[in-house]
């Protein structure tokens, strides 16, 4: 009797399937749980060492390296030597997840995320004329072919940086010690989470969550950063959401950008003198707080500043200005000026004494204290100034310049106007209740005697010489000088 012969069914092939899916899970499991030894994890350790080792010309030593699943790569305890046997850097704990299929399947380098704990870097140089000690990594790494390629696409999901530490120190030059010394800096507590949406070769797209630090020299302290940078072909550059936070002060951008030689873009902050003490220490006695708005625009011929508003919380001052620069790069460029507002109280004394003060013990022999007329300002009481200005055609003896101003205070008023046009000078000045004897005396110890004055006084000359603005040691020739 003949045997029947068995067909290929569908069955026989997900029994197959079966199968294979699990020898392939037991090998990955194996693979796993051998990559788990610390024996193995160890070797690999060494490995890695004597790779970099043999690769930067240095001392490389790893502790341990683990490689998990979804290709996640752990590396502990990592230490970089210099080419001078001093360390460079050292890694408590470096991580990444890098997404293997899409390395695969687009040739794309995405990794989910980037984290560094606990590194400490120590950068320096030893005089003007040597490399810095990690320039030996750069050469290491750098490609020996010189023609251009087009990066890769790149993508980091997240990018974590905690317990970070990085020291520069240029160490021919002398230590500013109590102040920020750009040669000799110290970072510490440096946090950084970021992510790198995108970078080709024309596009990029970063955006910074937080960064923070705190330099132990100088005492400069930055609380938070946060921004997003992109840049593409039709765009430009475009900075938006830029966010810079630091003890008292607070600096803010909504958008600011950047596109064929054209920017512009707005800008409020928050400034309070003692987070830049660091770089100039007599603010540290400054307590007033300093509001700015801002609004312009630049471009490769003028330079439009749209709005400028400073304002403190004290309400000392205030200001609102706006100008505009046409044709700035070239020898006819023209200014325009408007102070919209100007308004000065008798706080503005008190909240500049302190500075004033601490720039003449700097400088005794100079005598600023001296110069900066704070009585003057405390004199003066609720003063308010308008003005503008305008200059065209600034080459020589083409000058022309035009302009007014006018001031009102409880000490007086004054109202000047004036311009001055190929050689020609035409000014007028007038006064109403001006009190001379009150602001003569912010300048000496005895009040002078003198009362009020009311005045008007014109003047309208020709300058001699080659009809230029008046410099020192230049004579001006006046005619029809009247006091009425």
């Amino acid at each position: 009797m003949c045997k029947k012969k068995e067909t290929f069914t569908l069955k026989h092939l997900k029994s197959y399937i079966r199968w294979i899916v699990g020898i392939v899970g037991v090998l990955v499991i194996c693979v796993y749980l051998f990559l788990s030894l610390p024996f193995t994890q160890r070797w690999l350790a060494g490995k890695a060492s004597a790779i970099l080792s043999e690769l930067l010309q240095a001392r490389v030593q790893v502790s341990r390296v683990q490689i998990g699943f979804l290709g996640r790569v752990i590396v502990d305890d990592l230490h970089l030597w210099d080419r001078q046997e001093e360390p460079l850097l050292s890694v408590t704990r470096t991580a990444a997840q890098i997404d293997v299929g899409e390395l695969l399947t687009s040739r794309h380098i995405v990794l989910n995320s980037a984290q560094l704990f606990g590194a400490e870097a120590r950068i320096y140089r030893e005089h003007p004329d040597s490399a810095y000690n990690f320039q030996f990594v750069l050469d290491a790494f750098a490609s020996k072919d010189t023609t251009r390629k087009p990066l890769p696409h790149v993508e980091v999901h997240t990018i974590l940086v905690r317990h970070t530490k990085v020291s520069l120190d240029h160490r021919w030059m002398e230590r500013q010690e109590g102040r920020f010394d750009p040669h000799h800096l110290s970072f510490s507590g440096l946090s950084i989470k970021a992510s790198l949406n995108l970078l080709t070769d024309d596009s990029l797209d970063v955006e910074l969550d937080r960064l923070a630090f705190f330099e132990e020299q100088s005492g400069l302290s930055l609380t938070e950063a946060s921004g997003r940078l992109r840049r593409g072909k039709a765009s430009g550059w475009q900075l938006s959401t830029l966010r810079v936070g630091m003890p008292g002060s607070l600096i803010e951008a909504p958008h600011l950008n950047y596109h064929d030689g054209r920017a512009g873009g707005r800008l409020s902050a928050q400034l309070s003198p003692r987070d830049f003490a660091p770089f100039f220490p007599p603010l540290n006695r400054m307590d007033d707080v300093l509001h700015i708005g801002f609004q312009g625009e630049v471009d490769a011929q003028d330079a439009q500043l749209g709005q400028l508003e400073v304002w403190d919380s004290e309400e000392a001052f205030h200001l609102v200005a706006k100008g505009r620069v046409k044709d700035y790069r070239d020898s006819t460029r023209s200014v325009e000026a408007d102070i919209e507002k100007l308004l000065i109280t008798n706080e503005l004394a008190r909240v500049v004494e302190p500075l004033v003060a601490a720039l003449d013990s700097l400088a005794p022999q100079r005598g600023l204290a001296r110069k900066i007329p704070t009585r003057l300002i405390g004199k003066l009481g609720r003063t308010e100034m308008t003005g503008h200005l305008a200059m065209e055609h600034l080459t020589k003896g083409h000058e022309s310049v035009e302009g007014d101003l006018h001031m009102e205070s409880p000490l007086g008023e004054i109202q000047a106007k004036g311009h001055y046009r190929e050689g020609r000078l035409k000014a007028q000045v007038s006064t109403r209740q001006l009190q001379a004897g009150e602001i003569l005396g912010a300048f000496r110890d005895s009040v002078n005697a003198l009362g009020s004055i009311t005045a008007e006084l014109k003047a309208e000359g020709r300058l001699q010489g080659e009809g230029r603005l008046p410099r020192r040691g230049k004579g001006t020739a006046f005619q029809g000088l009247c006091l009425p």
